[in-house]
């Protein structure tokens, strides 16, 4: 069986003088992909969204009632999605930050 490495391995036959990074400069021939649309969010995550873009438009049109709106919006979308975080924080496993801080916070008990 061939190495698959072995390419990575042998010494790069460039010229003396040569720059062995020019391939990388170059320009690149292709045009770039086209980018898909981007999808709308489901009725759901638009719900709970931290930030609802038609409060911000109509706190613009009324400067009285609208951060109240705003306020009021960004609320219910805590209160909504709060039983979704408090699942998650349970069902998911910890994350490498999360395993540190708890590591952390294990020694630091334990040496006072």
């Amino acid at each position: 069986m061939a190495d698959p490495y072995a390419e990575f391995q042998a010494p790069a036959s460039t010229p003396q003088g040569a720059d062995p990074y020019a391939e990388f400069q170059a320009p690149a021939t292709a045009a770039p992909a086209a980018q898909a649309e981007p999808q709308t969010p489901g009725f759901f995550k638009q719900l709970v969204a931290p930030l609802d873009p038609g409060t911000d438009e109509y706190a613009a049109k009324h400067p009285i009632t609208g951060p109240l709106v705003r306020g009021l919006s960004s609320a219910g979308a805590t209160v909504l999605g709060t039983p979704g975080a408090i699942y998650h924080a349970f069902a998911d496993e910890p994350t490498e930050e999360e395993r540190r801080s708890s590591e952390k916070r294990k020694l630091k008990g334990q040496s006072e």
